[in-house]
């Protein structure tokens, strides 16, 4: 059983505060927002995000994407990244898009709010597919009409593991926060697997891209194929010549172990 302990992140930013509305009741004190510790008949807020995803009422002629985000980059559901230009293509394959004339890029941070990240993702995902794209600046929250209220804060705090109630809204970016716990153990138990999403996690929640960074690498030191195709990206983004030479060795490591994405991705950097 995963010990409980206060996880809380501290963004050095400057935002603007805004007014918070939510199903669930959100304590505030100064640039603090405190989820409040779930205490009866609690569910993972993980599973609670998937449930209210699938659950989420259709709206007539709007096409909406929710996925985790940081402000620089989307993550599908193993913690991959996922490209503006990826996700298009999968968008492109639903036959249900052509029928829509509202896209929604549900994912924290995707409409801007952060200085180091231009042009927001939700502007490159329009980009990609030559159509208007809203996105969302701040943290997104999820209830169990679909995503819902946004927050602007720079600590988090809140009892780890995250829990809450059937019906109370649970802030996206929380659920893949992991405790100082359990990067002790993933120390004392390395795997890549663990510290793909302890970079996820950096990323996401704690937007600490150059720490996430470091995580993604050791986890393609620990034969993580899929933290070795996020280091990678990352660097290749950087586009320093040191940094694209490294890029193309972890593509050529999780190719070895036969990940495609990778394999696909060092097909079409130039050769040097």
């Amino acid at each position: 059983m995963m010990p409980s302990a206060i996880v809380t992140s501290s963004l050095l930013v400057s935002m603007a505060a805004a007014a918070v509305s939510s199903p669930a009741p959100i304590a505030r004190s100064g640039w603090l927002l405190a989820i409040p510790t779930c205490t009866a008949e609690c569910l993972p807020a993980a599973a609670l995000l998937h449930e209210y995803a699938d659950a989420a009422p259709k709206i007539r002629g709007v096409y909406t994407i929710g996925v985790h985000a940081s402000p620089w980059r989307l993550y599908d559901g193993d913690g991959r990244i996922l490209t503006p230009h990826g996700l298009a293509q999968l968008m492109r394959s639903d036959p249900d898009l052509s029928l829509t004339k509202t896209i929604r890029l549900a994912a924290s941070w995707s409409a801007g709010g952060w200085p180091e990240a231009s042009p927001p993702l939700a502007q490159q995902l329009s980009n990609e597919l030559r159509r208007p794209v809203e996105g969302v600046s701040g943290f997104l929250w999820w209830g169990p009409s679909g995503p819902g209220e946004v927050t602007y804060q720079t600590s988090t705090s809140f009892m780890y593991p995250y829990r809450a109630r059937r019906g109370e809204a649970v802030m996206a970016s929380a659920t893949v926060a992991l405790s100082d716990a359990v990067l002790a153990e993933a120390e004392r138990h390395p795997t890549g697997k663990d510290f793909r999403w302890i970079g996820v996690s950096d990323d996401v929640f704690l937007i600490r891209p150059e720490v996430a960074l470091g995580h993604f690498r050791r986890a393609a030191e620990l034969g993580d194929s899929v933290g070795a195709y996020d280091a990678a990206l990352i660097l290749l983004g950087k586009g320093a010549k040191d940094g694209t030479a490294e890029a193309r060795r972890l593509l050529e490591q999780a190719s070895a172990a036969g990940d495609k994405p990778s394999q696909d991705l060092l097909q079409s950097l130039p050769r040097s």
